[in-house]
Protein backbone atom coordinates (compact mmCIF):
# COMPACT_ATOMS: atom_id res chain seq x y z
CA UNK A 1 0.00 0.00 0.00
CA UNK A 2 1.30 3.46 -1.23
CA UNK A 3 1.99 5.69 1.53
CA UNK A 4 -0.32 9.36 1.09
CA UNK A 5 2.49 11.90 0.35
CA UNK A 6 2.61 14.92 2.38
CA UNK A 7 0.50 17.83 1.98
CA UNK A 8 2.97 21.01 0.93
CA UNK A 9 3.00 24.15 3.80
CA UNK A 10 -0.09 26.95 2.37
CA UNK A 11 0.86 29.28 0.39
CA UNK A 12 0.46 32.52 2.24
CA UNK A 13 2.36 30.49 5.29
CA UNK A 14 5.40 29.64 2.80
CA UNK A 15 4.77 33.53 1.78
CA UNK A 16 5.14 34.91 5.24
CA UNK A 17 8.47 32.41 5.83
CA UNK A 18 9.92 34.55 2.75
CA UNK A 19 8.62 37.84 3.55
CA UNK A 20 10.10 37.64 7.26
CA UNK A 21 13.22 36.33 5.98
CA UNK A 22 13.93 38.94 3.11
CA UNK A 23 13.24 41.96 5.60
CA UNK A 24 15.89 40.39 7.64
CA UNK A 25 17.74 40.12 4.62
CA UNK A 26 17.29 43.69 3.91
CA UNK A 27 18.18 45.02 7.83
CA UNK A 28 20.96 42.89 8.72
CA UNK A 29 22.25 41.14 5.72
CA UNK A 30 25.55 40.13 7.74
CA UNK A 31 23.25 37.93 9.42
CA UNK A 32 22.18 35.74 6.63
CA UNK A 33 25.19 35.74 5.46
CA UNK A 34 26.91 34.05 8.36
CA UNK A 35 23.65 31.71 9.07
CA UNK A 36 24.28 30.33 4.92
CA UNK A 37 27.69 29.96 5.71
CA UNK A 38 27.28 27.86 8.77
CA UNK A 39 24.06 25.77 7.22
CA UNK A 40 26.34 25.51 3.97
CA UNK A 41 28.93 23.59 6.16
CA UNK A 42 26.58 21.65 8.35
CA UNK A 43 24.40 21.16 5.21
CA UNK A 44 26.00 18.11 3.12
CA UNK A 45 27.09 15.88 6.02
CA UNK A 46 23.68 16.53 8.19
CA UNK A 47 21.95 15.88 4.84
CA UNK A 48 23.44 12.61 4.82
CA UNK A 49 23.08 11.43 8.33
CA UNK A 50 18.95 12.70 8.64
CA UNK A 51 18.15 10.19 6.05
CA UNK A 52 19.45 7.15 7.98
CA UNK A 53 19.24 8.63 11.97
CA UNK A 54 18.37 12.21 12.48
CA UNK A 55 19.71 11.84 15.87
CA UNK A 56 23.33 11.12 14.81
CA UNK A 57 24.08 14.62 13.15
CA UNK A 58 22.79 16.54 15.95
CA UNK A 59 26.19 15.61 17.91
CA UNK A 60 28.12 16.98 14.90
CA UNK A 61 29.88 19.87 15.16
CA UNK A 62 28.42 21.96 12.31
CA UNK A 63 25.21 21.07 13.69
CA UNK A 64 26.22 22.00 17.09
CA UNK A 65 27.79 25.53 15.67
CA UNK A 66 24.22 25.98 14.35
CA UNK A 67 22.39 25.20 17.16
CA UNK A 68 24.64 27.91 19.42
CA UNK A 69 23.08 30.27 17.58
CA UNK A 70 19.58 30.09 19.46
CA UNK A 71 16.12 30.75 18.63
CA UNK A 72 16.79 33.81 16.56
CA UNK A 73 17.46 31.74 13.56
CA UNK A 74 14.55 30.32 13.63
CA UNK A 75 13.18 32.14 10.59
CA UNK A 76 15.96 31.44 8.88
CA UNK A 77 15.14 27.28 9.36
CA UNK A 78 11.69 27.99 8.48
CA UNK A 79 12.68 29.71 5.54
CA UNK A 80 15.03 26.62 4.28
CA UNK A 81 11.45 24.46 5.42
CA UNK A 82 9.19 26.39 3.09
CA UNK A 83 11.40 25.56 0.45
CA UNK A 84 10.34 22.41 -1.81
CA UNK A 85 14.16 21.04 -1.39
CA UNK A 86 14.10 17.56 -0.33
CA UNK A 87 17.42 17.80 1.06
CA UNK A 88 16.93 20.37 3.53
CA UNK A 89 14.50 18.23 5.58
CA UNK A 90 17.51 17.62 8.58
CA UNK A 91 16.27 21.10 9.63
CA UNK A 92 13.55 19.51 11.51
CA UNK A 93 15.83 18.08 13.74
CA UNK A 94 17.67 21.98 13.82
CA UNK A 95 13.93 23.43 14.68
CA UNK A 96 13.55 20.72 17.96
CA UNK A 97 17.09 22.19 19.03
CA UNK A 98 16.10 25.73 18.92
CA UNK A 99 12.07 26.14 19.10
CA UNK A 100 11.26 26.78 23.23
CA UNK A 101 7.51 27.04 23.04
CA UNK A 102 5.40 23.92 22.77
CA UNK A 103 2.81 25.83 20.98
CA UNK A 104 4.81 26.53 17.66
CA UNK A 105 6.33 22.71 18.75
CA UNK A 106 5.50 20.14 15.38
CA UNK A 107 4.38 16.25 16.53
CA UNK A 108 7.50 14.16 17.09
CA UNK A 109 5.44 11.61 15.87
CA UNK A 110 4.84 12.52 12.38
CA UNK A 111 7.26 11.96 9.48
CA UNK A 112 9.88 14.83 8.50
CA UNK A 113 7.35 16.01 5.98
CA UNK A 114 4.77 16.79 7.88
CA UNK A 115 6.74 17.89 10.55
CA UNK A 116 8.13 20.33 8.29
CA UNK A 117 4.28 21.64 7.36
CA UNK A 118 3.73 21.96 10.37
CA UNK A 119 6.60 24.46 11.60
CA UNK A 120 5.62 26.55 8.57
CA UNK A 121 2.44 26.76 9.49
CA UNK A 122 2.89 27.36 12.91
CA UNK A 123 5.38 29.65 12.35
CA UNK A 124 3.18 31.67 9.82
CA UNK A 125 0.86 32.20 12.76
CA UNK A 126 3.61 33.40 15.36
CA UNK A 127 4.35 35.80 12.65
CA UNK A 128 0.96 37.44 12.16
CA UNK A 129 0.55 37.45 15.82
CA UNK A 130 4.04 39.31 16.46
CA UNK A 131 3.18 41.93 13.58
CA UNK A 132 -0.14 42.28 15.66
CA UNK A 133 1.56 42.92 19.26
CA UNK A 134 4.41 44.71 17.76
CA UNK A 135 2.39 46.77 15.90
CA UNK A 136 0.13 47.50 19.26
CA UNK A 137 3.38 48.40 21.40
CA UNK A 138 4.08 50.84 19.03
CA UNK A 139 0.91 52.59 18.96
CA UNK A 140 1.45 52.46 22.88
CA UNK A 141 4.75 53.99 22.67
CA UNK A 142 4.14 56.74 20.35
CA UNK A 143 0.73 57.87 22.23
CA UNK A 144 3.25 58.25 25.38
CA UNK A 145 6.11 59.50 23.94
CA UNK A 146 5.88 62.65 25.58
CA UNK A 147 6.81 60.93 29.07
CA UNK A 148 10.00 60.34 30.14
CA UNK A 149 9.80 57.50 32.87
CA UNK A 150 10.64 54.35 30.72
CA UNK A 151 7.90 52.10 33.09
CA UNK A 152 5.60 53.96 30.99
CA UNK A 153 7.14 51.92 27.85
CA UNK A 154 7.99 48.65 29.76
CA UNK A 155 5.34 47.77 32.16
CA UNK A 156 1.85 47.83 30.11
CA UNK A 157 0.17 44.60 28.53
CA UNK A 158 1.33 45.56 24.93
CA UNK A 159 4.87 45.07 26.14
CA UNK A 160 3.85 42.19 28.26
CA UNK A 161 2.29 40.52 25.87
CA UNK A 162 5.51 40.62 23.52
CA UNK A 163 7.24 39.63 26.25
CA UNK A 164 4.78 36.17 26.44
CA UNK A 165 5.92 35.38 23.34
CA UNK A 166 9.37 34.42 24.49
CA UNK A 167 12.82 33.60 22.35
CA UNK A 168 11.00 32.81 19.08
CA UNK A 169 10.23 36.27 18.04
CA UNK A 170 14.11 37.73 18.54
CA UNK A 171 14.29 37.88 15.35
CA UNK A 172 10.98 39.96 14.38
CA UNK A 173 11.58 42.43 17.26
CA UNK A 174 15.44 42.98 15.25
CA UNK A 175 13.72 43.58 12.19
CA UNK A 176 11.16 46.43 14.11
CA UNK A 177 14.39 47.65 16.31
CA UNK A 178 16.59 48.28 12.81
CA UNK A 179 13.75 50.54 12.00
CA UNK A 180 13.41 52.04 15.10
CA UNK A 181 16.63 52.71 16.71
CA UNK A 182 15.24 54.85 19.71
CA UNK A 183 13.00 52.88 20.95
CA UNK A 184 13.11 50.23 23.97
CA UNK A 185 13.92 46.75 21.91
CA UNK A 186 16.83 46.41 23.95
CA UNK A 187 14.58 46.40 27.18
CA UNK A 188 12.23 43.88 25.84
CA UNK A 189 15.36 41.61 24.45
CA UNK A 190 17.46 42.47 27.72
CA UNK A 191 14.14 40.65 28.90
CA UNK A 192 13.25 38.05 27.29
CA UNK A 193 17.07 36.52 27.02
CA UNK A 194 17.87 37.15 30.45
CA UNK A 195 14.36 37.51 32.30
CA UNK A 196 14.78 40.90 33.68
CA UNK A 197 15.02 44.17 31.93
CA UNK A 198 18.55 45.92 32.48
CA UNK A 199 17.56 48.72 35.04
CA UNK A 200 20.05 51.04 34.01
CA UNK A 201 19.44 55.01 35.09
CA UNK A 202 20.96 55.89 31.89
CA UNK A 203 21.45 54.13 28.10
CA UNK A 204 22.90 55.12 25.49
CA UNK A 205 20.68 53.62 22.83
CA UNK A 206 23.31 53.69 19.61
CA UNK A 207 25.30 51.70 21.77
CA UNK A 208 22.93 49.35 23.07
CA UNK A 209 21.43 48.59 19.19
CA UNK A 210 25.15 48.53 18.03
CA UNK A 211 25.88 45.60 21.18
CA UNK A 212 22.32 43.20 20.19
CA UNK A 213 23.05 44.35 15.77
CA UNK A 214 26.69 42.37 17.11
CA UNK A 215 24.90 39.54 18.71
CA UNK A 216 22.12 39.02 15.97
CA UNK A 217 24.50 38.89 13.11
CA UNK A 218 27.69 35.88 14.79
CA UNK A 219 27.12 35.93 18.70
CA UNK A 220 25.77 32.49 20.51
CA UNK A 221 22.72 32.68 22.46
CA UNK A 222 24.70 32.23 25.71
CA UNK A 223 26.60 35.19 25.14
CA UNK A 224 23.76 37.96 24.36
CA UNK A 225 24.60 41.45 25.90
CA UNK A 226 23.62 41.51 29.18
CA UNK A 227 23.48 44.80 31.11
CA UNK A 228 25.91 45.25 34.18
CA UNK A 229 24.87 47.80 36.88
CA UNK A 230 27.39 50.50 38.46
CA UNK A 231 27.67 50.79 42.28
CA UNK A 232 25.33 53.64 42.03
CA UNK A 233 22.11 51.54 40.49
CA UNK A 234 22.95 48.28 42.90
CA UNK A 235 22.01 50.88 45.55
CA UNK A 236 18.25 50.94 44.32
CA UNK A 237 15.20 49.24 44.72
CA UNK A 238 15.12 47.69 41.56
CA UNK A 239 18.23 45.82 42.17
CA UNK A 240 17.64 44.63 45.60
CA UNK A 241 16.35 41.16 45.44
CA UNK A 242 18.80 40.71 42.40
CA UNK A 243 22.19 39.38 42.09
CA UNK A 244 23.28 40.61 38.30
CA UNK A 245 26.35 38.60 38.88
CA UNK A 246 24.09 35.22 38.78
CA UNK A 247 21.15 36.15 36.62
Amino acid sequence: METEPATPPKQEAVGSANELYHAICAAFPRAVANFNSKWNAAHPLCTSLASSNGAICQGEDEFITLRRLGPKIIPFVVFKLASDAADNLWAVFLYHTLEEDPAYRPSPDCDLQRQRRQIVELNYQRNKLAEERIRNWQTHCRENSMHSVILIYTSGDEYFDLLDMGPGIIAHLMVEYYHNQGDFYYELLHEIIHGRQTGAMEIQKPYQFHAWTLFFEDIDHDKAPKYRPNDWERQLSFWQDKDPDKD
